[in-house]
């Protein structure tokens, strides 16, 4: 706007110079007498009209900005509003699909855990001594195994019904006599306080009886009459009969105690008739209609009842017999809330979950959290099976219909019906047949609460509407101000010009005037040039500092190219900055954890954190000055100063220590178990420092030099893991800013060393100050470069019931057999084996009473290296979709045999296969390694390879075999050694004759599960041939056999083994194909042998912690009375004569191998040091394992019988 002024204004002004010239020259022209005229005569009306025309164009343009910024502010009220309603919608839908995920997943683990229960009685009922079977069972430690029912799916009430029959009943009712024991059980197991000591039980089958007398029948319809427990004559009876047994918790219903309603047959009542013939029928668990009271589950005072379904759960006679008869139920009551708990988390705002059914039947829930509230119902829905009258559809109109619907929600604070998300609900509980009245098919409708859209309407429009009209009002006025401020200079500069015009037209002729005003002319233009010129140069900058800028911003430099001392090549690049804030991260665990994986890990985890932080650098514009070993440094301030330094460094430090601690999440599937579990610390000083290229020979490098970087160091070593560590110096600088509010004092004054004791601060940026920065976080991990395999994606069922950090677990040892799967895929052309046995595969076959201790051999044969057929690279084979999920679900459900036990579990298997993998990646021929030329082919090389490593590295079945024994060898241990299971006398150990137990049962569980035709298509990949079927078998009996280090037999056939292969006999004769094959057996025995106690020979925490969970596994079972010794009394001592005769000489064995290079060294040096500090502090850690474990709670969450892989939540002690 103001350029339009300024032209108009000084072409104005042009042309009354012009006019006052044309007047001065024309009176020269008539005579000689040059008395100028006045100029202003002929040019005042067209001054007066160009007036006009600014004043109406100012005018016009005041206007348009007024219209503009009305219509920008409505626009820009209109936009952020909008964002605020996509977001608020965005997050209902993403927290809708959640509670729908997540809630179908609770059912079906209810479910499922209600179906592995019957599964469990079926297998109680086979199994039982003597000549008894269902229904004379009575399940030992119910009231146990109800409660973690109990636990795992919310239920209120579980009981136990056989089927009995008119032939049975006799004995059944003698058996209840004669098995009442569990009924004391379950009073004291049960935890309402308030019940009676249990009655004797009936021992008999009864019914109610109709109460007959017309002056208390209405009030009540059926009475407890001294022939309670007798039932009606033959020809009333009811049968088969289905009784209730075993129950839990203890209850009082209707006054009748828990032990007196034993043998009431449940079929008498005509209301569950209909469910039990429906689950009979359809042979599944039914979804029943939802009760609202119910005689067996007492709601508090005031509160409202919780809906819940009763589920009927068969038992067969026989497990995995789809013809098997029915011989039980078990009858379950689950309430509906319990499928929404723990879902949400503390937001701030509410959601409605409203549960409706075919059945007219509507629950509404509220979540506040991870709250569940039962919301009270306007209007009661019917009960199947009552009798009230209900008027009839055709009877009611469309209006009349939407008005009921309405008034159902009168109590149900949701917003409207814009809002909803309806999701089918459990539909592989659905019956189908002729007994489906009482079941109903269930639909979830989800509702935004009243105060969600609330906490999604922010300021923000009002805010950016208010700053828009300030905008335009304060540009507004500065264009006007900048027009007025021009108008006057040209005002001033037109008045000048007339006067000296004037001046001039009077002293000299036109010529000299004309000649005057040309030299004025080019005289302006040339100190405009100079102006110009000089104030380019005046902006450039100069000086070390400018030098700094130069060197960071195109990142090269030149090292000294004069070799006299004080020399360098021009002058130094480095300067003083006296305001800047320094930060140091560093992480923590990282030594233990570099210490069990192998080089190309440890800079995966590194490469990818610190480039994070390198993006997050650039984002926030700070100056990433190094990385040194698992440090970081940062500055803010340098080389281009910054008043907002220390806000900006903090927020940077956050955003790391937020983006750490997501990465590790992604990083545990790809590098292993305790990824997860690493931090950083960081620690932030503000203060002047020296910084500036130090220049080498090599390469320059940018350094900070000074107490500020010192004192950051200090912040940093004092800190603690996930938290930012600020000085007093930052904490004031922050306050300053406004940001005092981030800080949070340490309860105490910190010793830094070298600075004495400083108070520091927590800083912790507060989410609405740095809405910026949740722009520069991402969590989608392949921004990172990660790679989402396609498996991981989906979720079989059983890795969907094991907890967050087992399904990490899951997924990293599912990627490493995948790896191994596609070598194996790419190099089956590349191997042949010799002899029989290249057809189809047909199976193993074992001889009658063999067991897998028989199947161990001299020696695992190897196939013979095909150089002709060079390997394809196994990157390039993309195996279907369905043999990936196979091995995935093979993975999952292994996990889920594995016991919670505190050293032999699914965790400490991973680190086993860890050890494995690590190991087996470093075999090599030294002697080949150094006498590698480039000419060398690549079959060349590899069958080189081949015979000096004895094979192993050309044949990936036997590597494939190697780590998934690694994963299996401890399937189902009990927790106990193979000594006390032949000492309890366990069916296990009768089974394998005492020798091996745990080793043998560990693999007929793992290998039957492979075999079945589940993974068929798994398998089928694994192996072709019965060759590679034969030599997959052998290598995991030979693996995991070779993990019982105490059976003397097979120590004795190691021992002969070893002297065969590695005797110095041996090494002086050629070497035969079975030699080749004997040393290829000891290095994998010694592979998994080594693996198994990794910990002993990797760092020292990584040790201690292993150890202490051993110890603890072993005081456990002293306590439960399975061990007659007390660890701790020789905890020390045997430890150390476990390195002396076990640990240090398999490490040396490993050296003597000759295939693990100088990795046998790293083995061996660790397991030194750890004997050394174990023996200068061994018995401190013994007295501490004491105090820890020794008087531990008796009620310990944790025991050995309960299968880790279906607890649903992350716990911080024993996550196996």
């Amino acid at each position: 706007m103001s350029s339009i002024f300024d032209d108009e204004e000084e072409e104005h002004s042009h042309q009354s110079l012009i006019e006052r010239q044309s007047s001065v020259g024309g009176g020269s022209d008539k005579g000689e007498d040059n008395t100028p005229t006045n100029p202003s005569n002929g040019s005042g009306a067209a001054s007066d009209g160009a007036s006009r025309s600014i004043y109406r164009t100012k005018l016009y343009m005041a206007l348009v900005l007024t219209v503009l910024a009305t219509v920008i502010a409505i626009l820009t009220h209109r936009y952020a509003s909008s964002l605020d309603k996509s977001k608020f919608e965005q997050q209902f839908q993403d927290d809708a699909q959640e509670i729908i995920k997540i809630s179908q997943n609770n059912a079906f683990k209810a479910f499922s855990t209600l179906e592995d229960f019957s599964r469990t009685i079926t297998s109680l009922g086979n199994f039982k001594a003597g000549n008894e079977s269902f229904p004379l069972l009575t399940i030992p430690d119910f009231e146990i195994r109800a409660k973690y029912f109990q636990e795992m799916t919310g239920s209120s009430w579980m009981t136990f019904i056989p089927l009995v029959d008119e032939e049975t009943r006799s004995a059944y009712e003698n058996y209840t006599l004669e098995n009442q024991g569990w009924v004391q059980k379950v009073y004291e197991a049960s935890s309402n306080l308030t019940i009676n000591m249990p009655h004797p039980v009936p021992g008999s089958i009864w019914r109610f009886l109709p109460n007959n007398d017309p002056e208390t029948s209405e009030v009540a319809p059926f009475v407890i009459a001294p022939d309670l427990y007798n039932m009606p004559p033959p020809g009333e009876s009811l049968h088969p009969y289905y009784p209730l047994w075993q129950t839990y918790p203890a209850y009082e219903a209707v006054g009748i105690p828990m032990s007196t309603w034993v043998g009431f047959n449940l079929i008498s009542l005509p209301d569950y008739v209909v469910p039990i013939s429906s689950t009979t029928q359809n042979r599944h668990p039914i979804m029943e209609a939802m009760l609202f009271e119910s005689i067996f589950t007492v709601t508090p005072e005031g509160q409202v009842p919780t809906p819940e379904s009763i589920v009927f759960q068969p038992i067969f006679e026989r497990n995995n017999d789809p013809t098997a008869d029915i011989v039980g139920f078990l009858m379950v009551y689950l309430p509906w809330d319990a499928f929404f708990q723990n879902i949400l988390s503390d937001s701030g705002y509410n959601l409605i979950v409203e549960v409706e059914n075919t059945c007219d039947q509507t629950a509404s829930f509220l979540l506040e959290g991870s709250k569940v509230t039962t919301l009270p119902r306007a209007v009661e829905a019917e009960q199947p099976g009552n009798e009230t009258e209900s008027s009839s559809a055709d009877d009611q109109d469309e209006s009349s219909s939407d008005e009921e619907h309405d008034d159902h929600h009168e109590n149900v604070p949701y917003i409207d019906g814009r809002y909803v998300v309806k999701s089918e609900f459990a539909e592989f509980t659905r019956c189908s047949g002729n007994y489906c009245d009482s079941a109903c098919d269930f639909q979830i409708h989800i509702f935004p609460h009243q105060n969600m859209e609330g906490v999604f309407q922010s300021s923000t429009p009002v805010f950016l509407t208010i700053a828009v009209v300030v905008l335009f009002a304060f540009t507004s006025v500065v264009l006007f101000l900048y027009d007025y401020l021009i108008q006057r200079r040209n005002g001033k500069v037109i008045d000048t010009a007339k006067k000296n015009n004037a001046i001039v037209a009077r002293l000299f002729p036109s010529q000299v005037h004309d000649r005057l005003m040309n030299q004025a002319e080019m005289g302006g233009a040339s100190a405009a040039r100079k102006r110009t010129s000089g104030s380019v140069m005046a902006v450039i900058p100069s000086g070390a500092r400018f030098k700094l800028h130069s060197f960071l911003t195109t990142s090269s430099s030149n090292g000294p190219s004069d070799d006299r001392p004080g020399h360098p090549q021009g002058d130094s690049l480095a300067d003083f900055f006296p305001e800047c804030t320094v930060m140091f991260g560093d992480i923590k665990g990282f030594t233990a954890w570099s210490s069990v994986r192998d080089p190309v890990q440890v800079f995966t985890l590194l490469e990818t954190i610190y480039g994070a932080f390198d993006k997050l650098c650039k984002k926030r514009k700070i100056l990433k000055v190094e990385s040194v070993k698992d440090s970081y440094l940062a500055v803010c301030g340098v080389p281009t100063p910054r008043e907002d330094h220390a806000v900006a460094l903090c927020r940077f430090a956050s955003d790391c220590n937020d983006q750490m601690n997501r990465l590790v999440q992604y990083l545990e599937k790809m590098l292993g178990p305790d990824t997860s579990a690493l931090s950083m610390r960081f620690g932030v000083h503000s203060g002047a420092v020296t910084a500036g290229v130090l220049r080498g020979v090599q390469k320059a490098r940018f350094q900070l030099f000074g107490d500020t970087v010192n004192t950051a160091a200090r912040m940093e070593s004092t800190g603690e893991a996930r938290r930012v560590h600020a000085s007093e110096a930052t904490a004031q600088l922050l306050r300053q800013r406004g940001k005092g509010h981030w800080l949070a004092p340490r309860e105490s004054a910190v010793e830094a060393k070298g600075k004495g004791r400083l108070q520091t601060y927590w800083v912790t940026p507060k989410a609405t100050d740095a809405s910026s920065t949740a722009s520069g976080r991402t969590s989608d991990a392949s921004s990172w470069g990660f790679d989402q395999h396609l498996h991981s994606s989906t979720s079989t069922s059983a890795k969907s019931r094991l907890n967050g950090k087992l399904q990490r677990i899951v997924e990293w040892n599912t990627e490493l057999l995948l790896r191994l799967l596609k070598q194996v895929v790419a190099r089956r052309n590349a191997t042949t084996f010799p002899g029989k046995g290249s057809g189809p595969a047909r199976g193993i076959k074992r001889l009658p009473g063999a067991n897998v201790i028989d199947e161990m051999t001299e020696a695992v044969r190897l196939p013979r290296y095909k150089a002709s057929k060079a390997p394809v690279n196994a990157n390039a084979i993309e195996l279907p979709l369905e043999v990936e999920q196979q091995l995935e679900d093979y993975v999952a459900t292994v996990a889920s045999m594995y016991h919670a036990n505190h050293f032999h579990c699914y965790e400490h298997a991973s680190h086993v296969t860890m050890s494995v993998s690590k190991m087996m990646s470093r075999i090599v021929a030294p002697e080949i390694e150094t006498a590698v030329s480039e000419d060398m082919e690549a079959n060349e090389y590899e069958a080189k390879l081949h015979d000096h490593t004895y094979g192993l590295t050309s044949d990936p079945i036997t590597q494939f075999a190697i780590v998934l024994s690694a994963l299996i060898h401890d399937v189902d241990h009990p927790g106990v050694p193979n000594a006390t299971l032949v000492k309890e006398g366990t069916e296990e150990a009768v089974k394998y004759k005492n020798k091996s137990v745990a080793e043998q049962h560990s693999v007929d569980l793992a290998w039957d599960l492979l075999m079945s035709d589940k993974y068929k298509k798994l398998c089928g990949c694994i192996y072709k041939t019965q060759a590679e079927l034969e030599r997959l078998r052998q290598w995991v009996v030979t693996a995991v056999m070779s993990t019982d280090i105490v059976d003397k037999d097979l120590k004795k056939l190691r021992n002969a083994r070893w002297d065969r292969a590695f005797s110095d006999e041996t090494t002086t004769r050629a070497t035969s194909t079975l030699d080749r094959n004997i040393k290829a057996t000891i290095v994998v025995e010694h592979i998994i042998q080594a693996s198994d106690v990794s910990h002993t020979m990797q760092h020292w925490h990584v040790y201690l912690k292993w150890n202490e969970r051993l110890f603890q596994e072993m005081y456990q079972a002293y306590k439960e009375g399975r061990s007659d010794t007390d660890p701790s009394t020789f905890w020390y001592q045997g430890e150390l004569g476990f390195f002396d005769y076990y640990i240090i000489p398999l490490a040396k064995k490993l050296k003597e191998c000759g295939v693990f290079g100088v990795s046998s060294d790293e083995y061996l040096d660790y397991a030194l040091a750890n004997r050394r500090e174990w023996e200068a502090r061994g018995q401190d850690v013994v007295k501490r394992y004491v105090h820890t474990h020794a008087d531990a709670d008796a009620d310990e969450t944790t025991t050995p019988n309960r299968r880790a892989s279906l607890d649903g939540t992350e716990d911080d002690g024993v996550e196996c």
